[in-house]
């Protein structure tokens, strides 16, 4: 048997498919970078506010420690007043902010009134308040006793 030589051609395959399956890879990479810097993004303004929420926090409770330390500032004041006269009705006082360490002045009011179940003791409320802020006062009373 005699071979013929085979007619086969060589087809470039390349020529036949369509364009359209050979998939677009330009701007992929400036996808995947445009979309990791908006998480980055977004995970910094949420860590940020985070922050900023832990700080309001904290100087919350430095204000509210300070008001109950004038609170308790005034009670003893007004204890000594007491001690020297049963005349003592009360006073204000303006405590610079620079004192306390802060931009607001502070004022701490006493007032005494005579407690109508004894004689010998005094009704004295004291309101510590810091000028500037728009938080309520710390008010505290109590009951003191005079010698």
């Amino acid at each position: 048997m005699k071979r013929f030589p085979s007619r086969r051609r060589k087809v470039d395959l390349s020529a036949k498919l369509p364009q359209t399956l050979t998939p677009p890879r330009r701007g992929v990479a400036a996808l995947i970078a445009l979309v990791c810097l908006s998480l980055a993004t977004i995970v910094g303004t949420l860590l940020l506010q985070a922050a900023l929420g832990e700080q309001a926090y904290v100087k919350r409770l430095e204000l509210a420690a300070q008001g109950e330390w004038l609170v308790e500032a005034g009670f003893s004041r007004a204890a000594a007043q007491l001690a020297k006269s049963n005349r003592y009705s009360g006073e204000t006082w303006t405590i610079p902010g620079a004192t306390l360490g802060r931009a607001q002045n502070a004022q701490v009011r006493i007032t005494v009134a005579a407690n109508a179940s004894s004689a010998n003791n005094r009704h004295v409320e004291v309101a510590a308040s810091f000028a500037g802020i728009n938080e309520p006062a710390i008010t505290a009373s109590r009951d003191l006793s005079t010698r």
